[in-house]
């Protein structure tokens, strides 16, 4: 018969007094599944795109920029093959330029949202260092 204020069988009770273990006590695999559960919940918050990437570029000019920028921008979306870009590239310095735009892009359910972006591009000895500054989306 249960004992209905603990919610435990006596049988089990008996057993575990045997054992010299009460109802719930010790590392049972529940537990250590559920501590795993949340470490990979709290890592699975980490975002894994850096900052910024630096990558060979042979082109310091406007569509140089934008073709550095862009890829950046396809990480954030969830079909990047999908995306139509609209991006324009403007010079801030000699080898400093401003990207900025919309993408059109399908989100996970098949509706397509458009959303806005922009990327700084310093071009330096043929290597291009693209940080994204914004992306609302």
């Amino acid at each position: 018969m249960a004992d209905f204020a603990t919610g435990s069988p006596a049988w089990l009770e008996a057993e575990q007094a045997k054992l010299g273990k009460s109802w719930g006590a010790g590392k049972s695999c529940l537990s250590r599944f559920g501590l795993g559960f949340v470490l990979a919940l709290l890592l699975s918050g980490c975002s894994a795109v850096p900052a910024a990437v630096q990558e060979p570029s042979d082109s310091n000019n406007e569509h140089g920029a934008v073709a550095q920028c862009e890829p950046r921008i396809g990480v954030y979306l969830k079909n990047p093959s999908t995306a139509e870009f609209n991006s324009k590239a403007s010079s801030s310095g000699s080898r400093v330029w401003k990207v900025t735009g919309t993408v059109d892009a399908e989100t996970g359910f098949g509706a397509t949202i458009r959303s806005s972006f922009g990327c700084t591009v310093t071009i330096h000895e043929g290597n291009a260092t693209t940080s994204v500054d914004y992306f609302s989306g």
